[in-house]
């Protein structure tokens, strides 16, 4: 019996040593080696064929955290701490949706005073509307918020704690902009302008509280305003303490 004991615990010791640690993938191996070598990094930021890395305090200014995207194979978000001198991953999402890692954007989306994490997911031809993923910061985890990607080109109005998406299609003869309040971790829409400049009419429309109202047409110029504004010189970050299409 005791025979049998020794030679079993033999055998499993003989088979665990001549299993090997699976080999880091290409994308694995290069993420590691940044990781390692720009781990005390303020702020370091890498964009690569393999995807995208980011390490500092950039999200927490008390915590050494490191952002990694994977796009070799399928798209994978990835948030890591340094703790005793070591990386722990504290959250990580296989994302089905094309992320683009050249352009991450972090900056507090929900108005909490923390930094979230907001990347690039579609940019459309033409009038280049930009669709994003959104995780916002827990503090000890992350919250993918599935509804912002419905959000074109969202512009943060901070004097406002609001949110604004822009959209447009046909050589922006058609626009919307629609106005966002956070209840929680949800988004509500509060109000959309509905603009067409088609040569056959001329329309506003404001959707409020389920009403629509007509109002009046937008002059040549009123319509070359907001495209300069919300589509060829948008910034995530919008500061002015007035807006005429919030209400």
């Amino acid at each position: 019996m005791l025979k049998n004991t020794i030679i079993a615990i033999l055998l499993t010791l003989i088979v665990c040593g001549c299993q090997k640690a699976k080999p880091l993938s290409k994308a694995e191996q290069y993420f590691s080696d940044k990781m390692l070598a720009e781990k005390l990094s303020d702020d370091f930021t890498d964009t690569s064929d393999f995807g995208y890395i980011r390490i500092g305090k950039f999200l927490n200014k008390n915590k050494q955290q490191a952002l990694v995207i994977h796009t070799d194979s399928i798209t994978d978000l990835s948030v890591y701490e340094l703790k005793d001198d070591e990386w722990i991953k504290t959250y990580n999402q296989q994302h089905t949706d094309f992320l683009r890692p050249d352009l991450v954007y972090i900056a507090d989306y929900n108005f909490d005073g923390i930094n979230d994490i907001g990347v690039v997911n579609m940019v459309s031809n033409g009038t280049a509307i930009m669709s994003f993923s959104l995780w916002l910061n827990k503090g000890s985890t992350f919250k993918y918020i599935p509804e912002f990607e419905e959000i074109g080109t969202p512009m943060l109005l901070t004097k406002h704690n609001a949110i604004q998406g822009y959209t447009a299609c046909c050589a922006f003869e058609s626009m919307n902009i629609g106005n966002y309040k956070w209840e929680k971790d949800s988004l509500i829409k509060t109000s959309e302008y509905a603009i067409e400049d088609y040569p056959y009419g001329k329309t506003v429309t404001l959707t409020k509280d389920g009403k629509e109202t007509k109002l009046p047409a937008y002059t040549k110029k009123d319509i070359n305003a907001v495209i300069e504004h919300y589509a060829q010189n948008w910034k995530l970050v919008d500061t002015v303490s007035r807006n005429r299409f919030l209400y």
